[in-house]
């Protein structure tokens, strides 16, 4: 039997207005990833006989990719303004979604997030690229961080 492995050409990266769900896919991206991470609280006691014992805290996530920039990228100045923010250095907030593949996929991870990093290269011989980083943020609520796994 031959497998059939999701590749990360399939991956997608959509975003939105914080608050709604995000339908515009960012297409001029490379380099597209996801860290999940989940604190240990350690609740080692005398009853473990030697063995640490630990409980799961509080989790994390930052999605982060390439955005190749084309003359007037509205998807550049998307993430440049969510960075920038508003008057006063006012937090602007981007509901963004990732998924593994379109069919058959295993993983979505949806968030309203906040633009941590927007850094330029202008390499010699590269296209102009950002490498955007976003962490979810609480922006309504009612919609906290998702992660779906499907079974």
């Amino acid at each position: 039997m031959i497998k059939n492995y999701l590749l990360g050409r399939d991956a997608k990266l959509y975003a939105g207005t914080a608050g709604s769900t995000p339908s515009t896919e960012i297409k001029d991206i490379k380099n597209l990833g996801i860290n999940l991470n989940q604190a240990e609280i350690d609740v080692t006691t005398r009853s473990a006989k030697g063995w640490k014992a630990v409980a799961g805290g509080l989790r994390e996530a930052e999605i982060s990719f390439d955005l190749l920039v084309a003359k007037g990228s509205t998807e550049a100045k998307q993430m440049l303004n969510a960075f920038k923010g508003g008057e006063g250095g006012t937090a602007t907030y981007l509901a963004l979604k990732i998924i593994d593949a379109v069919t058959e996929g295993i993983f979505d991870f949806e968030a309203d997030c906040l633009i941590t990093e927007c850094s330029q290269q202008q390499d010699l011989e590269e296209a102009i690229v950002y490498a955007v980083k976003a962490k979810p943020t609480i922006y309504d609520d009612a919609r906290v961080p998702t992660l779906t796994v499907t079974a």
